[in-house]
Order: structure tokens, then sequence, then C-alpha cells
């Protein structure tokens, strides 16, 4: 039986989510916890954190045995999974749903910190100076619509296409009990 795992982390920890040859990524934390149950395929995830960067809603299929209760699956990955991983969901998916390609869209957030550093946001958000909302937003909407991001690529990228379509880009200053926050 496939399965999708959804799952959020806290990337500080880890040298990003795809595998690592030092075994110190997302990913093999997740293989780790799935072989102390007796699964031993690989994971395949939907996309690529560098180290540092944080999930909230990440996705990884893999292939388990039939017998499988979805809801001890779950248990027993968080039972096996460091604290900073959490699998929220998991559930029977097609034997052709790929995580990566069957995506309709994708989703991302950035947290700008506007005040003092504080000590217990240090490895979830990034502190600065307040920015102006409006140059900011009016920067964001130039991503909008369909660009291509050549720039952006790592060289010897096997990708298909440059070209994606950015659907939506705004910042929001938000004031919380720890401090103002920027939302992008």
């Amino acid at each position: 039986m496939k399965i999708a795992i959804i799952y959020a982390y806290n990337g500080a920890k880890f040298q990003g989510s795809q595998t690592q040859p030092n075994g110190k990524a997302v990913e093999d934390a997740l293989n780790l916890a799935l072989r102390k149950i007796g699964v031993f395929s690989q994971v395949n995830s939907s996309s690529r954190t560098d180290t540092g960067v944080h999930a909230l809603m990440q996705l990884s299929c893999v292939d388990v045995g039939d017998f499988w209760d979805l809801t001890k699956l779950k248990n027993e990955l968080n039972r096996h999974l460091p604290a900073s991983v959490f699998v929220k969901n998991v559930k029977k998916v097609n034997a052709d749903f790929h995580p990566r390609y069957s995506a309709k869209a994708r989703a991302y957030r950035y947290l700008l910190f506007c005040g003092i550093q504080r000590i217990e946001l240090a490895d979830l958000v990034c502190f600065c100076a307040k920015p102006d909302m409006k140059v900011l937003n009016e920067a964001l909407r130039l991503f909008c619509g369909e660009r291509d991001f050549s720039g952006f690529y790592k060289s010897g990228s096997n990708e298909k296409s440059p070209v994606r379509r950015l659907f939506y880009a705004r910042a929001r200053a938000r004031k919380t009990a720890l401090g103002e926050f920027v939302i992008i």
C-alpha cells in the first residue's frame, strides 16, 4: 500500500529535508523511524528545503505493508521521530501518486521579526528592521504571474522548465504579544 505522510518539522537541527550522506536530513529521520517499525522502503518527498528551513505541511510517500492501520502507523512514526518532526496525518494514496508531480500548488510563508531579537524565536524567524510595507508589496507583485526563474536555479538543474506561475504574494504586518511580525 502506498501512503502519504503529512508532517511538520523545525529544520533548525537538520541539514535540509532531502536525504544526506551524513544522515542529518529530515528524510533521514523519517526513514530511520520507518525502519524501526519494519518499513524499509525509502520516502519520496514533494519538495526540498534548505538547512534551517521549516515546514508546516510537508508531504512524503512510501510503500508499506497492506496490514497497517493508518492511525497506528501515524502514532508509531511519531513515537520514533525526534521532537522536531511531527506526523499530522497518514493516508492511503493511489499507486501512481507522486508527491512532487501530482501537486497542484505549493505555498510558502516567510516570517520577519521587527523588534528586539528574542532567543526563543532565533530558529524560527529572520530578525530585521520593519520594511516599508507599501514598497515591499509593490516588489512582491512583480513576481506574480508567469515568470522565468532561471536566475534562481542551481547550475546543472534537471528541471524541464524554469517557468513558474506565482498566484499570490503579499506581505502583512501583525502585532503579537511577542512583538511585530511581517508575514510574506
